[in-house]
């Protein structure tokens, strides 16, 4: 039987932090996972109740399948609304199963195989897959840690090279919770426009914001074309509805010809639960509570910096009575 060089090559050696974590749990021993990012695992859910009548709602709409290659416009509608201060219409607005699919669609988009993407240094390896599964380079820039790991403009752009189709901004960064500042994020779209690149910035952490007064977006900067990366998984702590998006702003024949490709691409899979995407509008609309208190949680996490923040936000979540 022969397989792929990617398939023979793609995977590695399993993190050793997760093999004694799985050794222990086999012998029986009681373990509070800190490391592990899924939040449902400590308790922290969408209110089941509200959720069981929001899809039962959403079902009813999707008796009859008609799919929508760039996603149900309800869907689309809602989270323009989320980014109403931008002016974003819903046409600008891609559905996707999530913020890792988001990433294998740019990266599509944007590169042959060969070519080069930027992406922040320190990072997480999600990126280092996706690459591979595409067929092309990371390429990093530094975070400065004694700026509090402010962007290195100055690395950024050295590391730029004729094969460089696309900078990764991550803000709030992941896992330094730097959050770029409007000074840094107009630096970056002029280097963006110099070399004529597209942006393509995960927000999927703006949500959880602590000592900043209003979150600063790249989307409103001169940047030529960003593509703007969220969804519900860290949002509303619900991973497995499978809900992402992509918003595409910046120069308008640019937005249009990167419209048309992702539209072709989603079209070619339609691989977003309908009910989910029906669904959005309420998530959003009934959601707003939880998160407030969400957000409360996780900033108590922040601001104790101890290890019993965790079994705290549990205990936090199974008392709370929306």
């Amino acid at each position: 039987m022969i397989f792929s060089e990617l398939a023979e090559n793609l995977g590695g050696s399993k993190n050793p932090l997760y093999l004694l974590h799985d050794r222990l749990k086999s012998e029986g021993a009681k373990i509070v996972d800190l490391v592990r990012g899924n939040v449902n695992e400590h308790g922290i859910v969408y209110p089941p109740d509200a959720l069981d009548h929001i899809l039962k709602d959403a079902a009813a709409q999707t008796r009859i399948y008609r799919p929508d290659s760039l996603g149900q416009r309800p869907a689309r509608e809602a989270i323009a609304q989320y980014y109403k201060p931008l002016n974003i219409p819903a046409d600008q607005i891609l559905i996707t199963p999530g913020t890792s699919v988001s990433y294998w669609y740019c990266f599509k988009l944007l590169a042959e195989p060969g070519d080069e993407i930027l992406c922040p240094q320190p990072s997480y390896p999600l990126f280092d897959y996706i690459a591979r599964l595409c067929g092309v380079q990371m390429r990093h820039y530094r975070l400065a840690e004694a700026r509090n790991w402010a962007i290195d403009l100055e690395h950024l752009e050295q590391q730029i090279s004729k094969r460089t189709r696309a900078i990764i901004l991550i803000s709030p960064h992941n896992p330094t919770g730097m959050v770029a500042d409007e000074q840094q994020l107009n630096e970056l779209a002029e280097i963006a426009s110099h070399h004529a690149l597209p942006i393509i910035s995960d927000e999927v952490f703006n949500e959880f914001l602590f000592g900043v007064s209003a979150f600063p977006r790249v989307a409103a900067t001169e940047a030529p074309l960003v593509f703007t990366l969220n969804g519900f998984s860290k949002m509303f702590a619900l991973p497995g509805i499978k809900i992402g998006w992509m918003v595409v702003s910046g120069n308008g024949p640019l937005v249009r010809k990167a419209l048309s490709a992702l539209e072709l691409i989603s079209d070619t899979f339609l691989p977003v639960n309908e009910i989910a995407q029906f669904a959005a509008p309420e998530i959003f609309r009934r959601g707003q509570d939880f998160l407030k208190h969400y957000v409360q949680w996780v900033g108590l996490c922040w601001s104790t910096i101890t290890f019993s923040c965790i079994p705290a936000i549990s205990t936090i979540s199974h008392q709370t009575t929306w």
